[in-house]
């Protein structure tokens, strides 16, 4: 239902939209779970071009990360100076000024 994906208009609270991430993450793990490696290379016709379940799966997640960079992104400029990193380097080796 791609057309739905663009017609949403207004505002979703916090813990639905929580939710809504959650349930898509469990869907997709359950789905990778299934999926054998003698499948990967099967053809598959995804939004009118002729891929392969791998490179449909490559596609799909990094088009996801380029959605949760987008928000981080949005996020940060926002917040500003509030925003809170989770986790920050402590060494050089993970990316800690020396």
């Amino acid at each position: 239902e791609r057309a739905k994906e663009f017609s949403g208009r207004g505002t979703i609270p916090k813990t639905e939209l929580e939710r809504r991430l959650e349930n898509v993450l469990d869907e997709t793990d359950a789905v990778l779970t299934e999926v054998g490696a003698s499948r990967l290379l099967e053809g598959r016709r995804v939004q009118g071009f002729e891929t392969t379940v791998l490179s449909a799966i490559v596609d799909s997640v990094s088009h996801f990360r380029g959605h949760v960079q987008e928000i981080i992104g949005m996020t940060r400029q926002q917040l500003g100076d509030r925003y809170q990193f989770h986790w920050t380097p402590s060494t050089p080796e993970e990316g800690a000024p020396v």
